[in-house]
């Protein structure tokens, strides 16, 4: 690696914006930063290099790496010639909606549809002292079940054009 590298200040800038946009979406700023940085180089890089180019701690890129890779955002490219492990981004950026919406979305919405059948399941008597009205909660089930669903039909939609665009 370039051990002499510069990270002008529009690079340190939009990897800073787009840290901030994935900040919004549930990630960790640091993310998105270090996304950006393994998606514009021409050549896989390393923890070093990435804590070198971020000036930050190898704690933190070791997590980060980490969080990134559970949900395939980047991938292992193998090894450097000192050993260490190289990583680029997932070129399929579909691949990388489809899974985030998997691990994260869903599991989020089953969760909610647990504690409202959890309420379902308690006694009138016991939605009346909490005063939850039985109408509207069973709105929510709904509502919950529809969210599920299109977020079902967005993970098989085949025209959807993000899902199939991969970056070369």
């Amino acid at each position: 690696m370039d051990n002499e590298l510069n990270v002008s200040k529009d690079f340190e800038f939009l990897a800073s914006e787009v840290g901030r946009f994935i900040e919004y979406w549930g990630f960790k700023k640091i993310h998105g930063k270090i996304w950006v940085h393994l998606f514009l180089s021409a050549t896989p890089l390393d923890a070093a290099e990435l804590m070198k180019r971020l000036q930050i701690s190898k704690a933190l890129v070791s997590i980060s790496l980490r969080d990134l890779m559970n949900y395939d955002v980047i991938l292992q490219k193998g090894k450097s010639v000192e050993g260490t492990l190289l990583y680029v981004a997932n070129p399929n950026i579909g691949e990388v909606i489809s899974n985030v919406i998997k691990q994260r979305e869903k599991k989020m919405l089953t969760k909610v549809l647990e504690a409202q059948k959890n309420l379902m399941n308690l006694s009138k008597i016991e939605k009346n002292q909490q005063n939850i009205s039985e109408i509207k909660l069973r709105s929510l089930g709904k509502l919950i079940k529809n969210a599920d669903s299109g977020i079902e039909a967005l993970l098989h939609l085949k025209t959807f054009n993000l899902m199939n665009f991969t970056v070369e």
